[in-house]
Formats: structure tokens, sequence, C-alpha cells
């Protein structure tokens, strides 16, 4: 919705040069503060405790639990937790490989030889 509202923002207005843009800055920034927290939570989850752990405003939290974090909260954590990024790289890791498998990266892919099964 952030996003489609931006675009319809900037469509209406783009030949307006006396429009202020920030309302679409701040749609688009806002799809990417949504998104950002729904890919940390989802990783977070998998990491053990410790690792999911963050100092927000001076507290320790869960990042499963807690509550939508702003875009500089978001780069704080991501790049300042250490066990965090050590946990989130692992995370990475994990789906690297299973998307190298799938598309066939190093190998035959999962989706080749699956487009090649014929019905009987």
């Amino acid at each position: 919705m952030f996003i489609a509202t931006a675009e319809r923002l900037h469509r209406d207005h783009r030949s307006d040069a006396s429009f202020d843009f920030s309302p679409v800055l701040t749609r688009l920034a806002k799809a990417v503060e949504v998104q950002g927290n729904a890919l940390l939570r989802r990783a977070a989850a998998k990491p053990p405790t410790s690792a999911r752990l963050a100092n927000i405003e001076g507290r320790t939290v869960d990042l499963t639990r807690y509550r939508a974090l702003t875009l500089g909260q978001l780069a704080r954590v991501v790049s300042g937790e250490r066990g965090l990024s050590e946990g989130l790289g692992k995370v990475l890791e994990a789906a690297a490989h299973w998307r190298n498998r799938l598309v066939g990266i190093g190998c035959e892919g999962a989706l080749v030889a699956l487009a090649r099964t014929r019905v009987r």
C-alpha cells in the first residue's frame, strides 16, 4: 500500500515543479521499514535466543517479540549486534545454499529437473 500510494503521488505530480516530493519518499521509506521488520523478525527466529537480543533505546530486547523498529533502529541492530549478525549470517548462508540448489548454481537445479518431468 505504501509503494502504491507513493507511485500514485509521483505520477500525479511528476510534471509539477513546485510539488514537494517528501510524501513520496516518506511512503517509500515506510515500505522499506515494514519489509525490513518482517524479514528481520523471520530471520531472527532461527538463531538461538542469545543471538536475537539487541539493545534498543537502552533496553535489551528479543527482536522476535519487539514492536516494529524504525529504519535507524533496523540499521543499528543489523550492523551493530555481533551475535545477531553472526546468526543472520548463518541463516543467509543456508538460504543461499537452498537458492543455489533450487535454481542450479553449481549443480543441476531442482526447477530444471522439475521442468523436465512429464505426466504419464
